[in-house]
């Protein structure tokens, strides 16, 4: 192990904690506000660059616009998905009493499978370029990088600071933390709490779109894409603390993108997905958490 070899491993940590950082929190924006289990947060990053894709392929739009499109796309999933089916889910489990969190999730988990389905019957299973930028490579020294990975680190850092002032300094920011810490006095106080859910569907499924576009733009588009994104965000954010706000979530997720990238000094690169479990697995173990609470928090303020 060389100096040169632990400087390339922290450069690529930063990257990939960069993108955790993101994922984990537009992941945890959705969940915490709405208590939903959004496995198809997969099918809105996937359906955003298939989108783009099909723009690519079939509008006479510039590229910015095909970005634009797919983010759009991205954005109306979400919102349709919260609007349509998870909360008439919902609100059928609360008139039966019951806890709307599982049915959700079997709901969630078929969406992100047709989803995957239909876009392996359209454009088949054969990965797809989608290339946000024209990618170049740097070196300084014996350490390499790209443009688009500047790019992403500075991007996604830009974003996570504006997502941070809008909720901590805007009016609507305020109504969002108001429904995510206590639902049932948002109500009160007059926010329509529905508004608010399509809101964080919105911002949360842009985000989810744009982190897919730069994954397409790294290794491909394909129909399997996806769900090691959402693991990760999942990890990052219930490591963090679903309800933290996002620099914090920044934070974990930029830690656990270097002590992964940084793992590879000692073990194959193929082990980095048990490594991310592995720091899941031993927070569990030295504080145990109730899990559920995350999504049944305040029962009788869930919104359906």
């Amino acid at each position: 192990m060389t100096g040169s070899e632990v400087m390339q491993q922290t450069v690529n940590g930063v990257v990939d904690g960069s993108t955790f950082a993101l994922l984990g929190a537009s992941y945890s924006l959705i969940t915490s506000v709405t208590k939903r289990f959004h496995v198809a947060y997969v099918a809105t990053y996937l359906g955003a660059v298939y989108a783009a894709i099909w723009s690519e392929d079939h509008l006479p739009l510039p590229h910015i616009g095909d970005i634009a499109f797919g983010l759009v796309v991205a954005a109306l999933m979400g919102v349709l998905i919260e609007a349509y089916i998870y909360r008439r889910i919902a609100a059928r489990a609360a008139r039966r009493g019951g806890d709307p969190l599982i049915p959700v999730f079997i709901a969630s988990l078929g969406l992100t499978i047709v989803a995957q389905n239909v876009v392996s019957w359209v454009w088949n299973t054969q990965p797809l370029s989608f290339n946000l930028i024209t990618n170049k490579g740097y070196s300084l020294g014996d350490v390499r990088y790209t443009k688009l990975q500047v790019l992403a680190v500075l991007l996604y850092w830009l974003i996570l600071l504006a997502l941070w002032a809008f909720l901590k300094w805007t009016k609507q920011g305020s109504r969002v933390t108001g429904v995510q810490v206590n639902p049932q006095m948002a109500q009160v106080v007059g926010i329509n709490t529905k508004r608010i859910f399509i809101l964080v569907f919105a911002i949360g499924s842009v985000l989810a779109g744009l982190l897919g576009m730069f994954e397409s733009s790294t290794v491909a588009a394909q129909p399997s894409m996806g769900f090691n994104a959402m693991f990760y965000g999942f990890v990052v954010a219930f490591v963090a603390g679903m309800e933290r706000g996002p620099l914090r979530i920044a934070v974990v997720g930029l830690i656990v993108g270097l002590i992964q990238s940084l793992s590879a000094l000692w073990l194959p690169l193929q082990y980095a997905p048990a490594v991310v479990f592995s720091i899941l697995l031993v927070y569990l173990i030295l504080l145990p958490t109730d899990f559920r609470r995350y999504f049944t928090r305040r029962t009788t303020a869930t919104i359906t």
